[in-house]
């Protein structure tokens, strides 16, 4: 009953949701024994066919396609049904993100997030810039509604109420615990460089991934990978009220 029902009102008959076009190639039984299981087969295509894309936000839209056929025969959202998914002809990944949206996202955190500013314990402004590149993980989805970008930050020409702080030259060996203490600063600033940063990753990469219809979100992770170019290695459980000499 069900595969050719479903073969009758949706093979063929392309669905478009936003950017994605859904094109149900066929409908066949799940499995011997679930004959009338229906299994669907899909491929997405999209107009740029290397655009951002998540995986979950395409089976989001393809279950709702589904319910919504299924409620034309008056049932309820509790069919079984099995799924083959390609993405433009190919095994989708998890999320993908495409090398123009990265580059314009880097762009624009770099534009807008160029400075950060904190006061120290002295009640002090302490300054500097922010310089943004990918992480060699870059994007990743660790749990099921939320995608994770990451971020290696490099910080430079800091000042102390406008007056420049030869930093490597000040701290020297302790180079490591002076960059672990400003990530500390940068995480403990109300989170609010960690939603600017997220709020940029939206208005770039939304328009071609279009989670606003899912259950997802954007998450924003960021390290400090460098200072004045030097690189550094940073050190856990450090408070920054146990340097106190640190700017």
């Amino acid at each position: 009953m069900y595969v050719n029902f479903f073969k009758k009102i949706i093979v063929g008959k392309p669905i478009i949701v936003g950017t994605y076009q859904y094109n149900f190639l066929d409908v066949v039984p799940y499995e011997e024994g679930l004959e009338d299981t229906p299994a669907f087969i899909v491929n997405v295509t999209t107009k740029n066919p290397f655009q951002s894309y998540c995986k979950q936000k395409m089976l989001d839209d393809i279950q709702q396609i589904i319910y919504d056929k299924i409620r034309l025969i008056g049932l309820d959202n509790k069919l079984s049904f099995g799924l083959d998914l390609e993405f433009n002809g190919m095994e989708p990944l998890s999320v993908f993100v495409s090398q123009e949206d990265r580059e314009k996202l880097i762009f624009q955190l770099n534009k807008k997030l160029k400075f950060f500013k904190y006061k120290n314990q002295k009640k002090q402004e302490v300054v500097f810039e922010v310089e943004f590149s990918a992480s060699e993980n870059f994007v990743n989805v660790e749990r099921s509604d939320e995608i994770y970008f990451s971020f290696d930050l490099n910080l430079r020409r800091f000042e102390v109420d406008g007056q420049p702080i030869p930093v490597i030259q000040k701290y020297g060996n302790r180079f490591n615990d002076f960059a672990t203490m400003i990530q500390q600063e940068i995480c403990s600033n109300d989170d609010t460089f960690r939603v600017e940063i997220e709020n940029i990753i939206y208005d770039v990469i939304e328009p071609s991934m279009q989670l606003t219809s899912t259950e997802m979100y954007y998450v924003a992770n960021f390290f400090v990978r460098k200072i004045n170019g030097v690189e550094v290695e940073q050190k856990f459980g450090v408070d920054p009220a146990d340097y106190p000499e640190f700017i």
